[in-house]
């Protein structure tokens, strides 16, 4: 009976962090298409020249640097998940080693070095982790402010000049 609650749970586990894995995916994604998006709208709004304005001219180029630097954290943040994923997936395999090695499956002369490979991946996994996430924020608030700045830029310029 707790063998079967347990499996029903390990389900329900796999079943989330593969809705997880795929919202991120899907968040990346849908940020750094929007992103390009609005960049090219901006760029073609705004003329494709430089404001005379002092004041216009900082907004104009903060939105760009806002933009690009959302668009790099996004493609940063993909890397990085490759990245993550491949040492998850030796994790994994060293993980079964020992598994196999613990329970008289398979032995392994180097049970040693896969202990100690288990421990330095899991670490760096778990940084990778983190550093992902810090990436998709930075992603977010970066063309959140880069696109607000913009929008104000667009009012204020064709209002002034239009």
């Amino acid at each position: 009976m707790k063998i079967d609650e347990h499996k029903i749970r390990m389900e329900r586990v796999v079943r989330w962090d593969s809705y997880r894995i795929n919202q991120f995916s899907y968040t990346n994604n849908l940020l750094i298409g929007l992103n390009l998006a609005f960049l090219s709208f901006f760029i073609t709004q705004s003329g494709f020249k430089i404001n005379c304005n002092c004041c216009l001219l900082t907004l104009q180029l903060l939105t760009g640097l806002l933009l690009l630097s959302s668009f790099l954290a996004g493609i940063l943040t993909v890397l990085n998940r490759l990245q993550n994923f491949r040492k998850t997936a030796k994790l994994t395999k060293k993980r079964k080693m020992k598994f196999e090695h613990d329970n008289n499956i398979k032995s392994y002369s180097d049970i040693k070095t896969i202990n100690s490979d288990i421990s330095t991946l899991h670490v760096e996994t778990i940084k990778l982790g983190k550093l992902t996430w810090i990436l998709l924020k930075c992603q977010v608030w970066t063309f959140f402010i880069g696109t607000i700045i913009g929008i104000i830029y667009l009012i204020i310029e064709k209002n002034a000049c239009g």
